[in-house]
């Protein structure tokens, strides 16, 4: 896993602007359940980063960022995040990965991040 990581952080390093490499990495340090590789506050930076870059409108990168929120225990941040993920996803007519974010939202509003054994 420790490579992988690796991995995306020379990627990111080399491109930048690649708001889905940023998403992605901060998904894993927020999702993760090995204690190891979990590491919310640069996951919420990764994020935030991975938003800015998409003018705040990707679904997929508002997802992470509500992971890495929840990560932190920041769940009100969590469920504003994954709501606007829902709504987003909803109004281009991707209802499965709406599905998906309204399942981690459950988790949100029960005070629990996700994990990703």
């Amino acid at each position: 896993m420790a490579d992988g990581i690796e991995q995306l952080r020379l990627s990111v390093s080399i491109e930048p602007d690649w708001y889905i490499g940023w998403a992605t990495l901060a998904w894993t340090l927020a999702t993760n359940a090995d204690a190891s590789v979990m590491n919310p506050s640069q996951a919420i930076e990764y994020a935030s980063r991975a938003s800015d870059l998409s003018d705040n409108v990707h679904p997929v990168v508002l997802d992470a960022l509500a992971a890495a929120f929840a990560a932190d225990g920041q769940y009100k941040r969590a469920v504003d995040t994954a709501e606007r993920a829902i709504q987003i996803a909803a109004s281009s007519g991707q209802t499965g990965l709406v599905g998906r974010i309204e399942s981690r939202l459950a988790y949100y509003r029960r005070g629990e991040p996700y994990t990703v054994p």
